[in-house]
């Protein structure tokens, strides 16, 4: 058997302000809530983010290496590479711990002037770059793809 009850409420709504009323609200990352003038509260969604780098660089008879990517807050990462040269380059993507030792994360591999490749983790560590080598001076593009 439903049933419906129905009461007046009587309650004290009044504009706050919060210098009179010292309020102040808090998200659940701790940041204070930001609001107008006229009491409207500024959201922000969260979501994903996106990032992008892109280094031009040219490759050498000895190994170079690209500049090292925090990958610690981003869920899933590749890098692109582009050889624009007339040289096969090798190339190989490392990990670190640190920043400082590295180790490879997969096998080298050779790309053809004019090809592009897509580099991968096999395995997680905060930092990671890719090192490569030709036999004379080769332009590639670089490019490092996050979403977070």
């Amino acid at each position: 058997m439903p049933v419906d009850i129905k009461t007046p409420i009587k309650a004290d709504v009044r504009n706050l302000i919060p210098s009179r009323e010292g309020i102040k609200i808090y998200s659940s990352n701790r940041d204070s809530i930001e609001s107008t003038l006229d009491g409207s509260l500024q959201v922000k969604m969260s979501g994903r983010k996106y990032l992008q780098s892109v280094e031009s660089v040219t490759s050498a008879n000895v190994s170079i290496a690209t500049m090292p990517k925090d990958v610690s807050e981003v869920t899933v990462f590749s890098y692109a590479v582009h050889n624009t040269g007339t040289e096969v380059v090798v190339v190989q993507l490392q990990i670190s711990p640190d920043g400082a030792i590295w180790t490879a994360d997969d096998l080298e591999c050779k790309i053809l002037p004019g090809a592009l490749s897509a580099f991968t983790p096999n395995r997680f560590l905060r930092y990671v770059r890719l090192i490569y080598r030709s036999q004379s001076p080769n332009p590639l593009i670089v490019w490092f793809q996050a979403q977070g």
